[in-house]
C-alpha cells in the first residue's frame, strides 16, 4: 500500500490520525501525573513533639487548601475545609499557619498515619498525600484505623472494608501479629478487612515483638453503627483494574510513546516543508515551456472545459511532453517510496511495540484450587492450590491458609514464607506438599493427616505476589464418616393404638443418614451422638396397629449418605403378635329333624397359636348328639335339642376371643330355590325366540333370491320370446322368429 506524498490537509492518512491519537493520549498521561504531586514523609517523630506538614512550593497562586486525615477525600475525614473553618476529623490540636501548612500538637501514636492535602490553583485542583511516622514509647500505642474509631469503638456497616494498621515506628524493628478475640488472625503491618460480616466483630489487638521487648497496641472493638443492621448488598468489587502496567512495562510504554511523539513531530514538519517547496511545480512549468505550452494555458487546462471544446496541439510537442512528464514521475517516484517505506516501518515498529508492553502489563494470575475436597475420617486429604500462570517478573512473598467454620471467624492456620519456611498455628497435622524454603514458591498445597469431624471447614489459600497483589482461592473440605446400617423388628405389645413395630439404625455418620421406609405409616426419627467424635447415629421408628393384616408384610428401610454411591435397601417382614380372631363356619340354614353328619368349625386367626378351644351354649352345656373335636364340632342327629346358640371360645397367651351362630332347627327340608330354574326357562325361551327368528330371516331371504332367478328368464307380457341371430360374416339382415 502506497501513500501519496500530496494528500489535502484535509485528507490526512490513517497513520497521521493513528500516531496522533498515541501521541495525545501520552502526553494527557504525563499532563494527569501532574495533578497529583508526589508524597512527603517526615522523620520519624516521638510521642507529644508537634508536626509540620507544609504546603508543597512548587505551586504558583494557590486559591484555597483543605486537610484531609487518611489517603482519600472523605467528608468525615476533614481536617480544614478550604474556607479554613475545622471539620469533623478536627481535634483541636490542628492549626493552620500563613502558608496553609497544617501544624499538630502533642502528636500521639493515633496520629501516625497519612494526611491528604487539596490545592485548589488557578490551573485546577492539585494533592498530595504526606506522612506521619511516630515512635512508640510505651505500651498502650494507638492503632490507625479506616474508618476512624471513638475510644477504641470502630462502627462500620457490614459489607465495607476495614483497615487496622501499626503506625508506630520501634527500633529494632518488631514482627507484628493480630489477634482477633483472644485467637490469632494475621501478620504484618496492616489487617485489611475486605468485606465485614457479622463473623468479622469483635476485639482487635496488635503485638509487637522484637528482641528488647513486647509492645502491645491499644484494642480496638469493630461494632455495627446499630443494634439490628440488615447486610447491605456488596457491589462487584474488582480487586485490580483491567488494564495494569507497573514497573518496565511502563516505563518501555512511556518511551515508546515519546518515540512517536518525537517521529510524528519530525514527520508533519517534513511533510510541511516538503508542500512548501515549489520544486515540483517550477519543474513542471519549466517542462511545459520547452514544449511551446504558455503557463497561461496550463493554468486553464484545470478549468471546466465547455462543449465542444478541442485543443490544440502543436506539431512534434505530443511526444516530446509525454517523455518529458515521464521523466518528471520516475524523479518523484524516486524520492517517494523511500519516505513511504519510511513511516510504513516506523508505524510497524510503533505498534508492535506498544501492543507487546500491553500484552505484558495486562497478563492474569490466578489461583487454582477445586471448589471442594472431600476425605473420610481417619485418613488423609490434601487441598490443591496452585498459582498460575507464576511469571519471572512476580515474587512469591508469602502463602497463608485460613479455616472459616460455619459461624466462625476466619483464623490463619498455615503460612509459609519463601525464605522462613513454613509456620502451623493450630495443628502439627498439617503439612505443605510441594513448597520447599529457598524454591519458587507455587505450588502451596497443604495436607491434613487424621482427618477429624473439626477439620471440616472453609479453607482459603492466598498468595502475596508483588506487583500484582494478593490472590486468592476457596475450597470446601467436606469430612465424611460412612455409617454401618441394620433394620430390626420389636416385641410388640398388644394395644388398639399405634406401636412402633420396626427399626432402621444407621450408627456413626457424618453427616447424619437420611432414613425412609418404603410404607406410608407415620415414622419417628431421632438422632444421638455416634460412637466417634463429631459423628451421629439415626434411629428411625415404623408405627403400625398391631393386626393380623400387618403380620408377615414385607417392608423396606432405604438409607442415603454421601458416602455412599447409591443408597442402601435393606428388607425385612413384620413379625406382629396379636389376640385370636374366631369365626364360625358350616352352617348353611338347612339343617332339619333327621339330617345327619353335619358339623360347626371354629376358624382362628391367632399369634402366637391359641392354648385352647372351648365350646358351650348359653345354657353352659351342649346337646347329647354333639360331640367337640378340637377346632370342629360334630352333629350326629339334628333333632329338636340342636335348635341352640352355639358358642366357640378361644385363648392364646395374649387374649381371649369368640364367635357364636345360632341354629334354627326345621321339620322338612328346605325346598329348593325356584329361581335357578326361572332363570334357565327364561334363557332357553330367549335363545328360542331368536332361533325362530333367524329361521325366518333365512326363509324370507331364499324367497327372494328364488323370485328373482325365475323373473330372469321369464316371457314378455304377450307371450312371445323374442330371438336375435347375430351372423359374423353374412351381409345379409337379420332373421327374426316366432315360437
Amino acid at each position: 500500500m502506497m501513500w501519496p506524498l500530496g494528500t489535502s490537509s484535509s485528507h490526512s492518512p490513517a497513520w497521521t490520525r493513528l500516531l496522533l491519537t498515541g501521541t495525545l493520549l501520552a502526553f494527557s498521561t504525563w499532563s494527569a501525573s501532574l495533578e497529583l504531586l508526589s508524597s512527603v514523609s517526615l522523620d520519624p517523630l516521638t510521642e507529644g513533639a508537634s508536626a509540620h506538614l507544609p504546603v508543597p512550593r512548587s505551586l504558583d497562586r494557590v486559591l484555597a487548601t483543605s486537610w484531609f486525615r487518611g489517603h482519600e477525600v472523605q467528608p468525615e475525614a476533614m481536617i480544614f475545609s478550604p474556607e479554613g473553618l475545622p471539620g469533623p476529623g478536627h481535634t483541636g490540636r490542628e492549626t493552620l499557619d500563613t502558608q496553609g501548612s497544617l501544624i499538630i500538637r502533642n502528636v500521639t501514636t493515633l496520629d501516625a498515619g497519612s494526611y491528604m492535602v487539596v490545592l485548589e490553583t488557578s490551573r485546577g485542583r492539585r494533592s498530595a498525600t504526606e506522612q506521619i511516622p511516630i515512635k512508640a514509647t510505651y505500651d498502650g500505642v494507638q492503632l490507625v484505623t479506616f474508618p476512624g474509631n471513638r475510644q477504641g469503638i470502630l462502627r462500620s456497616e457490614l459489607n465495607y472494608s476495614v483497615i487496622l494498621q501499626w503506625a508506630a515506628l520501634i527500633t529494632p524493628e518488631p514482627v507484628l501479629r493480630w489477634t482477633f478475640n483472644g485467637r490469632p488472625r494475621g501478620t504484618g503491618e496492616r489487617l485489611i478487612i475486605h468485606r465485614l460480616s457479622m463473623q468479622d466483630l469483635g476485639t482487635y489487638l496488635c503485638l509487637a515483638e522484637n528482641s528488647e521487648r513486647v509492645y502491645l497496641s491499644h484494642p480496638v472493638t469493630i461494632m455495627l453503627p446499630q443494634a439490628d443492621v440488615e447486610p447491605t448488598e456488596p457491589a462487584p468489587i474488582s480487586q485490580k483494574p483491567p488494564l495494569s502496567l507497573s514497573g518496565g512495562s511502563a516505563i518501555a510504554l512511556i518511551m515508546a510513546a515519546s518515540v512517536a511523539g518525537l517521529v510524528l513531530v519530525g514527520s508533519m514538519l517534513f511533510t510541511f516543508i516538503q508542500k512548501l517547496s515549489p520544486r515540483r511545480s517550477s519543474r513542471r512549468l519549466r517542462r511545459l515551456s520547452d514544449v511551446g505550452i504558455p503557463a497561461q494555458k496550463v493554468r486553464n487546462q484545470h478549468e471546466p472545459r465547455p462543449s465542444g471544446w478541442q485543443s490544440e496541439r502543436t506539431p512534434g510537442s505530443s511526444e516530446e511532453g509525454r517523455a518529458r512528464s515521464a521523466q518528471g514521475r520516475r524523479e518523484e517516484a524516486g524520492m517517494a517510496p523511500a519516505f513511504v517505506f519510511t513511516r510504513r516501518l516506523l508505524l510497524q515498529f510503533l505498534l508492535f511495540l506498544f501492543w507487546t508492553n500491553l500484552g505484558a502489563g495486562t497478563k492474569i494470575i490466578t489461583v487454582l484450587a477445586p471448589v471442594q475436597v472431600s476425605g473420610f475420617l481417619g485418613e488423609n486429604v490434601t487441598l490443591p492450590c496452585k498459582l498460575h500462570p507464576l511469571e519471572h517478573n512476580v515474587t512469591v512473598t508469602q502463602v497463608t491458609w485460613t479455616k472459616q467454620r460455619q459461624a466462625e471467624p476466619a483464623r490463619s492456620v498455615a503460612v509459609f514464607h519463601p525464605t522462613q519456611g513454613p509456620s502451623f498455628h493450630e495443628s502439627s497435622r498439617l503439612e505443605f506438599m510441594a513448597a520447599k524454603p529457598g524454591e519458587k514458591l507455587q505450588d502451596a498445597s497443604l495436607a491434613v493427616r487424621e482427618l477429624r469431624v473439626e477439620d471440616e471447614a472453609n479453607y482459603t489459600c492466598q498468595f502475596a505476589t508483588f506487583p500484582n497483589g494478593d490472590k486468592s482461592a476457596r475450597t470446601q473440605l467436606r469430612v465424611l464418616a460412612q455409617p454401618q446400617n441394620k433394620v430390626e423388628t420389636l416385641d410388640i405389645p398388644l394395644s388398639p393404638n399405634p406401636v412402633p413395630v420396626a427399626r432402621c439404625v444407621s450408627t456413626g455418620g457424618h453427616p447424619p443418614a437420611r432414613i425412609s421406609w418404603s410404607s406410608d405409616e407415620k415414622t419417628n426419627t431421632t438422632q444421638v451422638p455416634g460412637p466417634l467424635p463429631g459423628t451421629v447415629t439415626v434411629i428411625s421408628l415404623l408405627i403400625l396397629t398391631p393386626s393380623s393384616q400387618v403380620d408377615g408384610r414385607n417392608i423396606t428401610c432405604r438409607v442415603e449418605h454421601e458416602s455412599l454411591e447409591e443408597p442402601m435397601v435393606l428388607p425385612m417382614t413384620l413379625a406382629v403378635s396379636y389376640p385370636p380372631e374366631v369365626s364360625i363356619s358350616g352352617y348353611d340354614d338347612n339343617w332339619y329333624i333327621g339330617r345327619r353328619e353335619v358339623a360347626l368349625n371354629c376358624d382362628i386367626h391367632s399369634k402366637p397359636e391359641p392354648t385352647g378351644y372351648n365350646w358351650s351354649t348359653p345354657n353352659g352345656t351342649l346337646p347329647v348328639s354333639a360331640v367337640v373335636q378340637g377346632t370342629q364340632l360334630l352333629i350326629h342327629t339334628v333333632d329338636e335339642t340342636i335348635n341352640v346358640t352355639f358358642i366357640c371360645l378361644v385363648t392364646n397367651a395374649l387374649g381371649t376371643n369368640q364367635a357364636n351362630v345360632t341354629i334354627l332347627v326345621r321339620e322338612r327340608p328346605r325346598e329348593k330355590s325356584q329361581e335357578g330354574s326361572t332363570i334357565y326357562i327364561i334363557l332357553a325361551l330367549v335363545i328360542l325366540i331368536l332361533f325362530v327368528v333367524f329361521l325366518v330371516f333365512l326363509l324370507i331371504y331364499l324367497c327372494r333370491r328364488k323370485n328373482s332367478r325365475r323373473n330372469q328368464y321369464s316371457p314378455t307380457a304377450n307371450g312371445t320370446v323374442i330371438y336375435s341371430a347375430v351372423a359374423s360374416n353374412s351381409q345379409d339382415p337379420s332373421t327374426e322368429g316366432t315360437r
